[in-house]
């Protein structure tokens, strides 16, 4: 059995439609220029951006034998038996190893600090919600004895595309 929480947070997933609409709308109107045109592509380029890295690529999946935590860039695979505690702080939700380290829980954290900050009240409540998770599969001793971490060069390679067009539409319009 594993369980699988994904992050949905409603800001990125509503800006995401609405930026599409607006850029569709810009390339079908025919009274832009191709420098506005360049800019609109810019635009939604960040906006698409921030709406993947900041959305669903976030997640946590919960094995008997390990917590996964798929961050934005890394992705930290940790044997249930060395997770000391899951604590929800003003700064996020940590997982808390035996050995005195933490890992960083982003699914929880809000797309955009300042809009939709929380509190540490708020976040106790997400830790709880992975702690329950936690309970609801049951765990099994694991062979590892370390934390593996990897890159997510999938999302890596995401942000270097859209860097690059977004570079190449302000090459653009500064040349035109």
């Amino acid at each position: 059995m594993r369980l699988v929480l994904r992050r949905f947070e409603p800001f990125p997933l509503i800006l995401a439609p609405v930026w599409l609409i607006l850029i569709v709308l810009v390339l079908w109107s025919k009274e832009f220029a191709a420098q506005d045109i360049a800019v609109a592509v810019v635009v939604f380029s960040l906006v698409a951006l921030f709406c993947h890295l900041q959305g669903p690529v976030l997640q946590v999946v919960v094995t008997p034998q390990h917590l996964v935590v798929a961050n934005t860039f890394f992705r930290h695979r940790v044997p249930r038996r060395m997770i000391d505690d899951v604590v929800g702080t003003d700064f996020g939700v940590k997982v808390r190893l035996v050995d005195g380290d933490t890992i960083a829980v982003a699914m929880f954290d809000p797309a955009v600090n300042g809009v939709t900050a929380k509190s540490a009240r708020w976040y106790q409540g997400r830790s709880r919600r992975l702690v329950e998770a936690m309970e609801a599969v049951p765990s099994e001793v694991s062979p590892d004895h370390e934390v593996e971490r990897s890159a997510r060069y999938g999302n890596m390679f995401t942000l270097l595309v859209f860097v690059l067009i977004i570079a190449s539409g302000i090459g653009y319009v500064a040349n035109a």
